[in-house]
């Protein structure tokens, strides 16, 4: 090759380069005006996210300020200001406290260095001080920003107004309280309403079983049945009332404990077989298959719900029969009673209002036999406390069968049971086969219920001292304690004017004296037997005073039961 062909080669590589330099020259030139339109594209997108944040911030929250890693204010926005009063730069370092209320101020200021210290979120609910010299309610939240090693660079805080929020909490705790404070004032109430009605009602019944004993005439002693009849109507009129109000209440307690069910069943029929009698009715008892041999269940609650059920079965049948049915259902466990008359039934319409309160079906055939309309209400909610429920279905004039179902989680082993197997092979022992021996102490403050105590335990045998309030009571016993004859009871009455007996009887014991003490009160509101407990009594008799119930309660704890 020669020098001409060599030469011409080079200018043509020299050429070929110069264009290669120049691109790539271009092509730098482009991505960094390609790079720069981008970095401003993302700025000016960065500014405007900036902006609506800002103005975010300030149509949600009613002042805002930035603060150093040590917790100092360094910037205040101008909603913070507006908001306080404080004028600009006031609020620096740990100025913006000084806008806190200050009954609030210490709790704030500790709260905020704790939180510094902790590198955590800080919230709080606080009082601040207005620019017009009243005080609102503020949520203050304050969160860390971290720079990329994770330390703490700064602080934002931002307050929202929750004065609104605040006035409703109040507002509902002012309605709870008069709630309580209502619930307080129908509880003692309904409590004094039971001693006073209650009290009267122990003088009445007590006497009429008095003057009972001493009449011969028919008609005479018919009159003193009328009296005994309706006095306990009052008293189930009186219970109706009281257990929906403790039910309403939540007052209702509901135990548990393992029961026979076929035992149990032959008490409620034993108890309702009279009234049955009363009226010509067969009681009849059936058992469909094997039942549980024992339920886990509160038994006074079931019990209650069978004899109100049973009750009202016999008191609108006046022809045929009143029939108990028990059952067993597998899934979900549980024991269904269904009372089954042949009654004058409850009509369609009439069906869904039985079991509001204070409501009866049709006034013309309920009339006659009264009640408040308390005891389906009554019934249904037990039945719902004992996770259960309560079901009718009836025609007029084809009777009715309300149906029970109770949960049965629990049950004892599956038994067939003959109505038979519960026939009753220990009756009660008789009122008069019962003999005391002892000195007893009543304290009444009322002479009827004296006169009643001393007359239905002497009877039985047993000599008896009285005393009219708790201090009576104390001297009392202490006199016959030091003649060497004390006590071996003391019936005590727990409402007396002076010293009640819940004072006497702590008083007593405190002093040593160890001899059983029976309560004796008209209240029969939750709470009350624990109370009596508590204070240091074994017992509890309430009024009006069961002749029966009440002797066999003293003779149990003096042991000597003939």
């Amino acid at each position: 090759m020669d020098s001409t062909d060599l030469q011409q080669r080079l200018a043509e590589a020299e050429a070929t380069f110069e264009a290669l330099r120049n691109q790539e020259v271009d092509a730098v030139v482009g991505a960094k005006q390609i790079m720069l339109l981008r970095l401003g594209e993302v700025e000016r997108k960065l500014r405007e996210s900036e902006q609506r944040f800002r103005v975010l911030v300030e149509s949600t929250a009613q002042a805002t300020w930035d603060a150093d890693a040590h917790g100092n204010v360094v910037e205040e926005s101008s909603s913070w200001l507006e908001y306080t009063g404080q004028a600009p730069g006031d609020s620096l370092g740990m100025g913006w406290l000084q806008a806190v209320h200050p009954d609030d101020r210490q709790l704030v200021e500790a709260q905020w260095q704790a939180a510094i210290g902790r590198e955590a979120s800080f919230e709080c609910e606080f009082r601040l001080d207005r620019h017009d010299g009243t005080s609102s309610w503020t949520h203050l939240r304050a969160a860390p920003l971290r720079s990329t090693g994770g330390h703490v660079t700064k602080w934002v805080a931002m307050n929202v107004d929750i004065t609104k929020k605040k006035e409703f909490e109040h507002s509902l705790q002012f309605a709870r309280e008069q709630a309580e404070a209502a619930t307080r004032s129908r509880g003692e109430f309904l409590a004094n309403m039971s001693h006073e009605i209650r009290t009267p009602m122990t003088a009445i019944l007590g006497y009429a079983d008095i003057l009972g004993e001493h009449l011969q005439e028919p008609d005479n002693i018919q009159c003193v049945d009328t009296i005994r009849r309706n006095g306990h109507f009052l008293l189930e009129v009186i219970n109706d009332i009281l257990d929906l109000s403790k039910i309403d209440a939540g007052r209702m307690s509901i135990e548990s404990e393992r029961v026979a069910t076929a035992e149990l069943v032959h008490d409620v029929l034993s108890l309702m077989q009279i009234r049955a009698q009363q009226k010509k009715l067969p009681l009849l008892v059936e058992y469909e298959g094997r039942v549980p041999a024992t339920l886990d269940i509160d038994p006074v609650r079931l019990r209650q719900i069978l004899l109100n059920l049973l009750s009202n079965a016999i008191k609108f049948t006046d022809t045929g029969y009143v029939q108990l049915t028990v059952r067993y259902i597998d899934t979900p466990p549980r024991v269904q009673f269904d009372v089954i008359d042949s009654g004058i039934g409850v009509a369609e319409q009439d069906i869904q209002t039985l079991f509001e309160p204070f409501t009866q079906a049709e006034a013309s055939a309920t009339r006659s036999v009264g009640g408040t309309g308390l005891g389906l209400t009554i019934c249904r909610r037990l039945a719902n406390a004992l996770r259960g429920d309560i079901a009718v279905r009836s025609k007029p004039g084809e009777g009715s069968v309300f149906t029970l179902t109770v949960n049965a989680d629990g049950h004892g082993e599956l038994v067939t049971v003959s109505p038979l197997d519960r026939e009753s092979s220990d009756p009660p022992t008789a009122n008069d086969d019962i003999r005391l021996e002892g000195h007893i102490l009543v304290v009444d403050d009322r002479r009827d219920i004296l006169f009643l105590a001393d007359r239905f335990l002497s009877e039985a045998g047993a000599e008896i001292a009285t005393a009219n309030d708790g201090a009576d009571a104390i001297a009392e016993v202490a006199a016959q304690q030091r003649a060497g004859r004390p006590f071996d009871l003391v019936v005590m009455d727990m409402q007396m004017p002076n010293m009640d007996g819940y004072e006497a009887t702590r008083h007593l014991r405190s002093s040593g004296f160890d001899r059983p003490i029976v309560a004796l009160t008209a209240n029969a509101m939750k709470g009350d037997r624990d109370r009596c407990l508590q204070a240091g009594c074994v017992d509890f008799v309430t009024k009006p005073l069961n002749k029966d119930v009440f002797i066999r309660t003293v003779a149990r704890h003096l042991g000597r039961q003939g």
